[in-house]
């Protein structure tokens, strides 16, 4: 079994056009090893793109009642941000944790271990580094 997980980002300058067509496919999507990010561009009124989020509560299709079994999806408006990417790149990353353990927890998946020693390795090589770079300043 392949221990992936991927991240869509949709950059759009519109809306949705076809609501519902599009939360039935992020309900489809939120049974899979999969974050949404959609960012906003431009100065369209995005108003109902903040509905896709569904932070507070499932998105459900009103056709067959179906609901999303997990958060999958950020929407952020690009002009928000006043151009500081940084702020930008926190806010649509700042659910990618939650929705990557909501994931695994729906379907009982614990990370590969040597994908767990090569990320504790990795992050304190990183942490070393950036002491090293702030002490020697």
């Amino acid at each position: 079994q392949f221990n992936i997980y991927s991240i869509l980002l949709i950059l759009t300058e519109g809306v949705v056009s076809d609501m519902d067509k599009t939360i039935q496919s992020i309900i489809e999507a939120s049974e899979k090893p999969l974050s949404i990010i959609i960012v906003g561009l431009g100065d369209e009124n995005f108003t109902s793109m903040h509905v896709l989020n569904s932070d507070k509560q499932p998105l459900t299709d009103p056709g067959s009642g179906r609901t999303t079994v997990r958060d999958c999806v950020k929407f952020a408006e690009f002009a928000k941000f006043k151009g500081d990417a940084r702020l930008l790149a926190r806010d649509v990353l700042s659910e990618l944790p939650k929705q990557l353990v909501a994931y695994k927890k729906l379907y009982n998946l614990l990370p590969n271990e040597h994908i767990v020693e090569k990320t504790k390795i990795l992050s304190d090589s990183i942490l070393d580094n950036s002491l090293k770079d702030e002490y020697n300043t």
